[in-house]
This record gives structure tokens, sequence and C-alpha cells, in this order.
């Protein structure tokens, strides 16, 4: 009898065993009331992959240089509705402006941003709020759509329980500052 032969890498074995310091949720907000929709959380490197390869591009589900959005979700009425913001955030925090821990957040405007570029910072954002290279102060994020007819515009706001100051100069880099939430 022969030995079982093991198929995976040792890169391929941490892929699917490497777990992130907390568990996380994407969250779809559409318009009128401050109505979420949750995914399913992920605390694994390839749950997030899979997941991040599953969603339709931000660039889909929000207004672009490129046209309007191309995706929507059955609001709780049951009509398809359009996507106003995109969210990550840790599963243990409610998303939510009151949230007692959301004491700053970080924000700056996203102007006339083509699909392509929308579509690669939402995953550099991912990757670095994610795996904590950014800050381990970092709640979760948002990504909101506050086009207005052939102004396309969006909002990047990181939403942090304490201050970071290399978060705070990244932000001013981009033209955004800092917000007391409270």
């Amino acid at each position: 009898m022969s030995e079982a032969i093991d198929v995976y890498s040792e890169y391929e074995k941490k892929f699917y065993t490497t777990k992130f310091n907390d568990e996380w949720v994407w969250c779809f907000q559409l318009y009128g009331a401050w109505t979420l929709m949750k995914s399913k959380p992920f605390k694994y490197v390839r749950e997030f992959w899979d997941g991040l390869a599953h969603l339709p591009p931000v660039s889909a589900m929000l207004a672009t240089t490129e046209g309007n959005r191309s995706c929507q979700l059955e609001g709780p009425e049951g009509r398809n509705e359009n996507i106003r913001a995109v969210l990550l955030f840790r599963r243990s925090e409610e998303p939510t402006w009151d949230n007692p821990k959301v004491k700053y957040i970080y924000q700056y405007p996203l102007r006339d941003t083509d699909p392509e570029t929308l579509n690669a910072l939402w995953e550099e954002y991912n990757v670095n709020i994610i795996g904590e290279s950014w800050s381990p102060h970092i709640l979760g994020m948002r990504i909101l759509d506050r086009s207005k007819k052939k102004n396309v515009e969006h909002r990047m706001e990181i939403w942090c329980s304490a201050p970071d100051d290399a978060l705070k100069t990244h932000v001013e880099e981009k033209g955004g500052y800092m917000k007391v939430n409270g």
C-alpha cells in the first residue's frame, strides 16, 4: 500500500488556514433609511479572497465616470435598489455613526474616479485594513457614492477607535481630514 501524497504546498496550507486577528463583514448601504445588507462574515485569508472574487466590482455598485452602476440589491420592500455605500467592518462592530467606539473618522473625496482606479483603491484598502498594516484601531471603512447627475464623486471614510498620526497624514495628503465623532 502506498503512502498518501500531500498535494498542497506549504503556501497553500497557510492560505487555507491563516486567520485574521478579527472576523470581518462587507455591508451594502441602500438609499433611504440606514438599511444595511451584510455579507457572510469571514475570518480566514481564503474566505476573504473568495468573497472579494465573488463580489461585483465596487465600480459596478457605485456610479463612475464610465456611466451608472450596473448592480443593485433587493431592498427591504422587495424592489431592486441602488447601493449608496459599500462598507467593510469588523463583525463585532456595528457600522453606525452612533457606535460609541467610533471616535475618529478619516475621510477624503474621490472625484471623477475611473472604474479601474476605484476598484484598485477598494482592494488596496480592504487588504491594508484587514491585515492591520495601517492601524489596529481601524473598525471599518465606507466608500460612499455622493454623485449627482454628471458629477461623479465618492467619499472614502475610515472609522477608528483611536487617533492615528500615520493615517491622518495619509488622508490629508489626499485632500481629506479627520473628523471627531461624538
